[in-house]
């Protein structure tokens, strides 16, 4: 992966973005590979899909959901949601990308 802007880590998984996609790897139980299914992936490549959003400037990692500021100044993110974390007003689990509210 070349061209690394920024990264985090969380309990079990990993997101960075390349240039301005954002890869993700390890655990994804929970969806929070945003690559629209909950399988493991041990390679940052093997996590990419036509889910996770292009145009991406920073990427936040919890411990299972992501997010991600895009060029647009918008906000998505995925994975458990249990507590709200995703930011769209409700509470289910996404294993795509969705546009938080606010």
């Amino acid at each position: 992966m070349t061209g690394v802007k920024n990264f985090g880590l969380g309990e079990r998984h990993g997101c960075a973005v390349a240039d301005t996609s954002v890869r993700c790897w390890g655990r994804g139980n929970h969806g929070e590979l945003g690559d629209g299914n909950l399988a493991d992936h041990t390679l940052t490549n093997a996590a990419t899909g036509p889910s996770l959003p292009t145009g991406a400037k920073q990427v936040a990692v919890g411990g299972y959901h992501t997010c991600a500021l895009l060029a647009d100044q918008t906000v998505q993110c995925w994975g458990w949601n249990g507590n709200g974390q995703l930011g769209n007003g409700g509470s289910a689990d996404s294993a795509v990308p969705v546009v938080t509210n606010f």
